[in-house]
């Protein structure tokens, strides 16, 4: 409200003085000091039982005296007052003139036909047009209380009087935009505008989304009752308003401080829901309820919090990949022929979503054969569930279930498969989880290998220790898988880069290479051992074939002299 150059010929300040005020009826109750009750926190005023709620079964008044109003033309009395007063309670005015008390109205009217009840909800002001007493003397305050339950009371700051009309316009608005999916036409403003003198103007002042303020004057529709119409705005858009209304002498403003709002908006879908019970999956069935709205929605988009999941699902349902990395809430919005609509309300999902956290190694080499541990959250492995699979030419050989969450498995890579990335999926027991980018194959020329085998051969029927010699660390623990007609007697790591095995050879192992492998419980080292025929020995230790006795060549010796006799005779 703002009153303009009309300055008060009376104005009393409780806050200064008592002005000089009256308490009196049956408990006499009005007081005047700083409230205990009601309006907290302020400087000295006049009220009813300062320390607490009024009380019961009663009638008191406060009583102000009037200067002469004879020569007054248009006398306006304004009142500033807080009041919390029980519905079967009541305060009302009175003026005191020529012998008789008057009850009077405010210029606008009681809050309720019995007077002021329920709560001013802070300081509010009214008026009172005395021009109809011509001998006034007295205005009061009254009072009236019941038997029943009491309130705060009645309180009252400041009392002005005025030579002329200053009571600003009231402003009632009767039809008020409210949100809405209208993005096409007009929005209509009504508003009731009433004033004891004539109404000079009538504007209303806008925002769109909080963009530069717009001010457009209203119609008079007569009555008292004005109109506007705000532009229409696209969906997505919040317009704020306010109204002023004047006249010669004040203007007030509606609301009193801040605006009124309203959006135009598409709506959203509503009822997200997902399947009852325990939820262990990387995905997620999300179901949902088409939205209310006179416009079509032609498909859904979803997001799991800002990050967008899925987008044109033509069904209100979606099975969803599901982001391991952020909180499982989703919204759904509609996709219109204007565009996207509302987000839905957030549906916060108790969801374990098996995830692998760490592969190790998780570099391995083209042609060779590694063990690898997989790592993860909510996997719930179990060895007769377990499943480990890969891109072709990446092969799972064996699988070790360790816990519920850890897996090793023993890989090999075939020779062809190309280098590069390539993906694990692990099944446990509520379904698969995929780690992209989980191995990077490495070229088979970088791949540890065993490097030197000495000796490089053993014979049939011995036994033989053998060194082996790599070309990267051995792991702590070695194991060796032999073929047949060789068994391993004993086996030691003598270095970290070296290994010792004692192989015994059967007898009638077959002559040729044979392929062994050395298990480190880190990869296996494949290498060749060639088994070569036993040899003979003579008694003497020299290498012959074996033994004949002296007296064969008794036998053979005539035999070697025949050809030289046949060449004599010739």
């Amino acid at each position: 409200m703002i009153i303009l150059a009309i300055a008060p010929f009376m104005m009393l300040d409780f806050s200064v003085s008592d002005g000089g005020a009256l308490s009196d009826g049956d408990t006499a109750q009005w007081a005047w000091g700083v409230p205990k009750s009601g309006p907290v926190g302020s400087e000295s005023v006049w009220g009813t039982n300062l320390g607490g709620n009024y009380l019961n079964d009663t009638v008191d008044w406060l009583e102000i005296a009037l200067p002469d109003l004879s020569k007054v033309t248009q006398p306006l009395l304004e009142m500033t007052h807080w009041y919390a007063i029980n519905p079967t309670d009541n305060g009302t005015l009175q003026v005191f003139d020529d012998g008789v008390w008057y009850t009077v109205e405010p210029v606008y009217g009681y809050p309720d036909k019995t007077g002021f009840i329920w709560s001013s909800l802070g300081w509010v002001t009214d008026y009172v047009d005395l021009s109809g007493f011509v001998a006034a003397e007295s205005f009061r305050l009254v009072l009236t209380a019941d038997v029943n339950t009491a309130n705060e009371g009645w309180y009252v700051s400041d009392i002005k009087l005025y030579d002329g009309e200053v009571a600003p316009p009231l402003i009632q608005p009767i039809t008020v935009p409210i949100d809405t999916q209208e993005y096409e036409s007009d929005y209509l403003l009504e508003i009731l505008v009433s004033d004891i003198s004539i109404i000079k103007d009538v504007s209303v002042t806008y925002s769109v989304n909080g963009g530069t303020w717009q001010s457009t004057l209203a119609s008079d529709q007569g009555s008292d009752l004005w109109a506007v119409m705000i532009p229409a705005q696209e969906p997505g858009s919040t317009i704020a308003w306010y109204v002023v209304a004047s006249d010669d002498n004040s203007m007030s403003r509606y609301p009193e401080t801040g605006e009124e709002e309203f959006r135009v908006y598409l709506a959203s879908p509503t009822g997200l829901t997902v399947p009852e019970g325990r939820l262990v999956s990387s995905t997620l069935a999300l179901s949902w309820d088409a939205p209310v709205s006179p416009h079509i929605a032609s498909s859904y988009t979803v997001y799991q919090g800002e990050e967008l999941l899925a987008t044109d699902v033509l069904e209100e349902t979606a099975l969803l990949d599901v982001l391991s990395t952020i909180p499982t809430e989703f919204t759904v919005s509609a996709n219109y022929d204007w565009g996207e609509g509302d987000l839905s309300d957030t549906l916060a999902v108790d969801l374990e979503i098996p995830v692998v956290t760490t592969v190790s190694p998780s570099e391995i080499y083209v042609g060779s054969s590694t063990y690898v541990d997989i790592y993860g959250e909510s996997l719930y492995l179990t060895q007769q569930s377990a499943v480990v699979e890969s891109i072709p030419g990446v092969n799972v050989d064996q699988i070790q279930v360790i816990d519920v969450n850890h897996i090793r498995i023993l890989i090999s890579i075939d020779e062809e498969t190309a280098v590069g990335s390539c993906v694990l999926t692990v099944w446990g027991e509520y379904g698969a989880t995929i780690r992209e980018d989980a191995l990077t194959l490495l070229p088979a020329s970088e791949a540890p290998s065993v490097v030197s085998v000495s000796p490089a051969s053993i014979r049939q029927g011995e036994d033989t220790v053998i060194l082996l010699t790599t070309n990267a660390s051995l792991g702590a623990k070695i194991m060796f898988t032999l073929p047949e007609g060789l068994s391993l007697e004993n086996s030691s790591v003598t270095s970290t880069q070296s290994a010792e095995l004692t192989i015994s050879v059967s007898a009638v192992a077959a002559v040729g290479e044979y392929l062994l492998i050395m298990d480190d419980g880190e990869r296996l080292w494949p290498f060749t051992i060639e088994v070569l025929e036993k040899i003979y020995l003579q008694e003497g230790g020299c290498n012959t074939a074996p033994e004949v006795k002296y007296w064969t060549w008794l036998l053979v010796w005539p035999l070697l002299l025949l050809p030289l006799r046949r060449r004599r005779v010739c």
